[in-house]
C-alpha cells in the first residue's frame, strides 16, 4: 500500500508531538515494508528517499496547501492509496483534501486531540465560525478518523462525523529494558519535564505552585524543565519573579540527548489541564521512568487508574506535593511502578503494534480494486 503523509518537513529536531508522532508512525509502517510518502513544505525544493525508505517531497511555497503541493496530487505520480491528515482547524488541510477528493482517492484525519472541547474555548468565536463554515467539510468527507484516546471518541462523535473511528495510541520506539535500580536508588531526586512551553495548556502555572509547596517540606527535590514554544520567556518571568531558583530551565533536547535525559531523572511530570494524549509522557514510560501526572489528561484514567500506575494527582496542590514527596522516597515502589509503567507502555505504544493497527485501519478503507492496481 502507498501511504502519503502531508505536513510540514519533517525532522527529529522539534518541539512538537504531533509532528514527532507522525514520523514515528511514517518509519514504523515503511518498516512493515509498505510504501510511505512524506508530502509537505520546506526552505528548498526537495525529493528524496531517506534512510527508512520513505520518500520525502517538499516545496519552497510558505504555504502548505500551495499550488506546487496540488500539483504533486493531482499528478499523482507517486500512486497514493490513501493520504493521511495531520492534525485540525488547518486551512491547507481542508484546501488539500479538496483536491484529494476530486482524484477520488480516499483521506484519512488523524485530530490527535485537537477537538477536545478545551481547546475549542481557545478563540472560541473564529473557531466555531471556522468550523462551521470550513472544518466540518474537511472532517465529513473524511473516510475515516484515527484517534490517540478512547475519549477522543465522543468528542470526534459530538461535533457529528458519523464515519468509521478507529483507536491507536501515538507510537513510541522501544528501547532496551532499564535497569529500575538506575531510577530507585538515586541519591538525588529529580524530576522533569519536556515539552512545549505553553503555560495555560500544559498547566505549568500549576508546575510551578507545586514545586513551591514541594520545596517547602523537601528542598532535596529539584525540578528541571526542558523544551520551548511561546510562552518561555513569560515563564522564565515568573520564575524569576517568584524567586524559584530551584526550577531550571534548558533548551529541548532531541534523540540520545533527551533519552539520557531521561534516565538521569527519579521521575517524570506532567501538570496539562488537557492533552490527547501526552507523547513525552509516553516516551518517559518507555524508559521505565515512574511518571507524575495530572487527571485531566487523557492517558490519566485510560492507562494510569486501569492499570494502577501512580501517581495520579488531583486538584489539591499541597496534598499533591506531600504525595509527590513520599513516592520518590518510597524507593521500592519506585522501582516496582518503574518496572510496571515500562511493561504497560510496551503493550500500547510500541510503534510496530501500534503501525500495525494502522496499516489494517487504513487497508479497510481503500477500494480493492485500486490497491490491487497499485500493486
Amino acid at each position: 500500500m502507498n501511504i502519503c503523509f502531508i505536513g510540514h518537513r519533517y525532522s527529529e529536531k522539534i518541539t512538537n508531538g504531533v509532528h514527532v508522532s507522525t514520523l514515528t508512525l511514517a518509519r514504523a509502517i515503511a518498516s512493515l515494508n509498505h510504501n510511505v510518502f512524506l508530502y509537505g513544505v520546506a526552505d528548498t525544493n526537495d525529493s528524496f528517499v531517506d534512510s527508512y525508505g520513505i520518500t520525502h517531497r517538499y516545496t519552497t511555497s510558505k504555504r502548505m496547501g500551495s499550488k506546487e503541493m496540488a500539483k504533486i496530487i493531482q499528478e499523482d505520480k507517486d500512486q497514493i492509496d490513501i493520504y493521511c491528515f495531520q492534525s485540525v482547524f488547518i486551512p491547507a488541510n481542508f484546501w488539500l483534501s479538496r483536491i484529494v477528493a476530486k482524484t477520488k482517492k480516499p483521506y484519512v484525519v488523524f485530530p490527535r486531540g485537537g477537538y477536545n472541547a478545551n481547546i475549542f474555548k481557545r478563540n472560541r468565536l473564529k473557531k466555531f465560525l471556522y468550523f462551521s463554515l470550513i472544518e466540518r467539510i474537511y472532517l465529513y468527507k473524511a473516510s475515516g478518523v484515527v484517534c490517540i484516546s478512547e475519549k477522543e471518541i465522543p468528542e470526534v462523535r459530538k461535533i457529528g462525523y458519523k464515519g468509521p473511528v478507529k483507536v491507536t495510541y501515538n507510537p513510541i520506539n522501544s528501547y532496551s529494558v532499564t535497569n529500575q535500580d538506575s531510577y530507585s536508588l538515586k541519591a538525588e531526586k529529580k524530576i522533569i519535564y519536556l515539552g512545549r512551553f505553553d503555560i495555560e495548556h500544559k498547566g505549568l502555572d500549576i508546575l510551578l505552585q507545586l514545586a513551591g509547596e514541594i520545596h517547602k517540606i523537601d528542598p532535596a527535590i529539584s525540578i528541571d524543565l526542558y523544551g520551548n514554544g511561546p510562552d518561555k520567556e513569560k515563564l522564565l518571568t515568573k520564575i524569576r519573579k517568584e524567586k524559584l531558583s530551584y526550577i531550571q530551565v534548558h533548551d529541548p533536547v532531541y534523540g540520545e540527548t533527551k533519552l539520557d535525559t531521561i534516565r538521569s531523572a527519579s521521575a517524570y511530570i506532567h501538570t496539562a489541564r488537557w492533552e490527547g494524549f501526552g507523547r513525552s509522557v509516553a516516551e518517559a514510560m518507555m524508559l521505565g521512568l515512574p511518571c507524575i501526572v495530572s487527571h485531566t489528561i487523557n492517558l490519566a484514567d485510560e492507562v494510569f487508574k486501569s492499570n494502577q500506575l501512580d501517581l495520579v494527582l488531583g486538584d489539591d496542590i499541597q496534598k499533591n506535593a506531600l504525595d509527590i514527596i513520599n513516592f520518590l522516597n518510597d524507593k521500592p515502589k519506585l522501582k516496582e511502578v518503574g518496572i510496571r509503567t515500562q511493561t504497560v507502555a510496551q503493550r500500547l505504544f510500541n510503534s510496530t503494534l501500534v503501525a500495525q493497527k494502522t496499516i489494517d485501519f487504513l487497508e479497510s478503507l481503500v477500494p480493492i480494486q485500486q490497491t490491487v492496481s497499485a500493486e
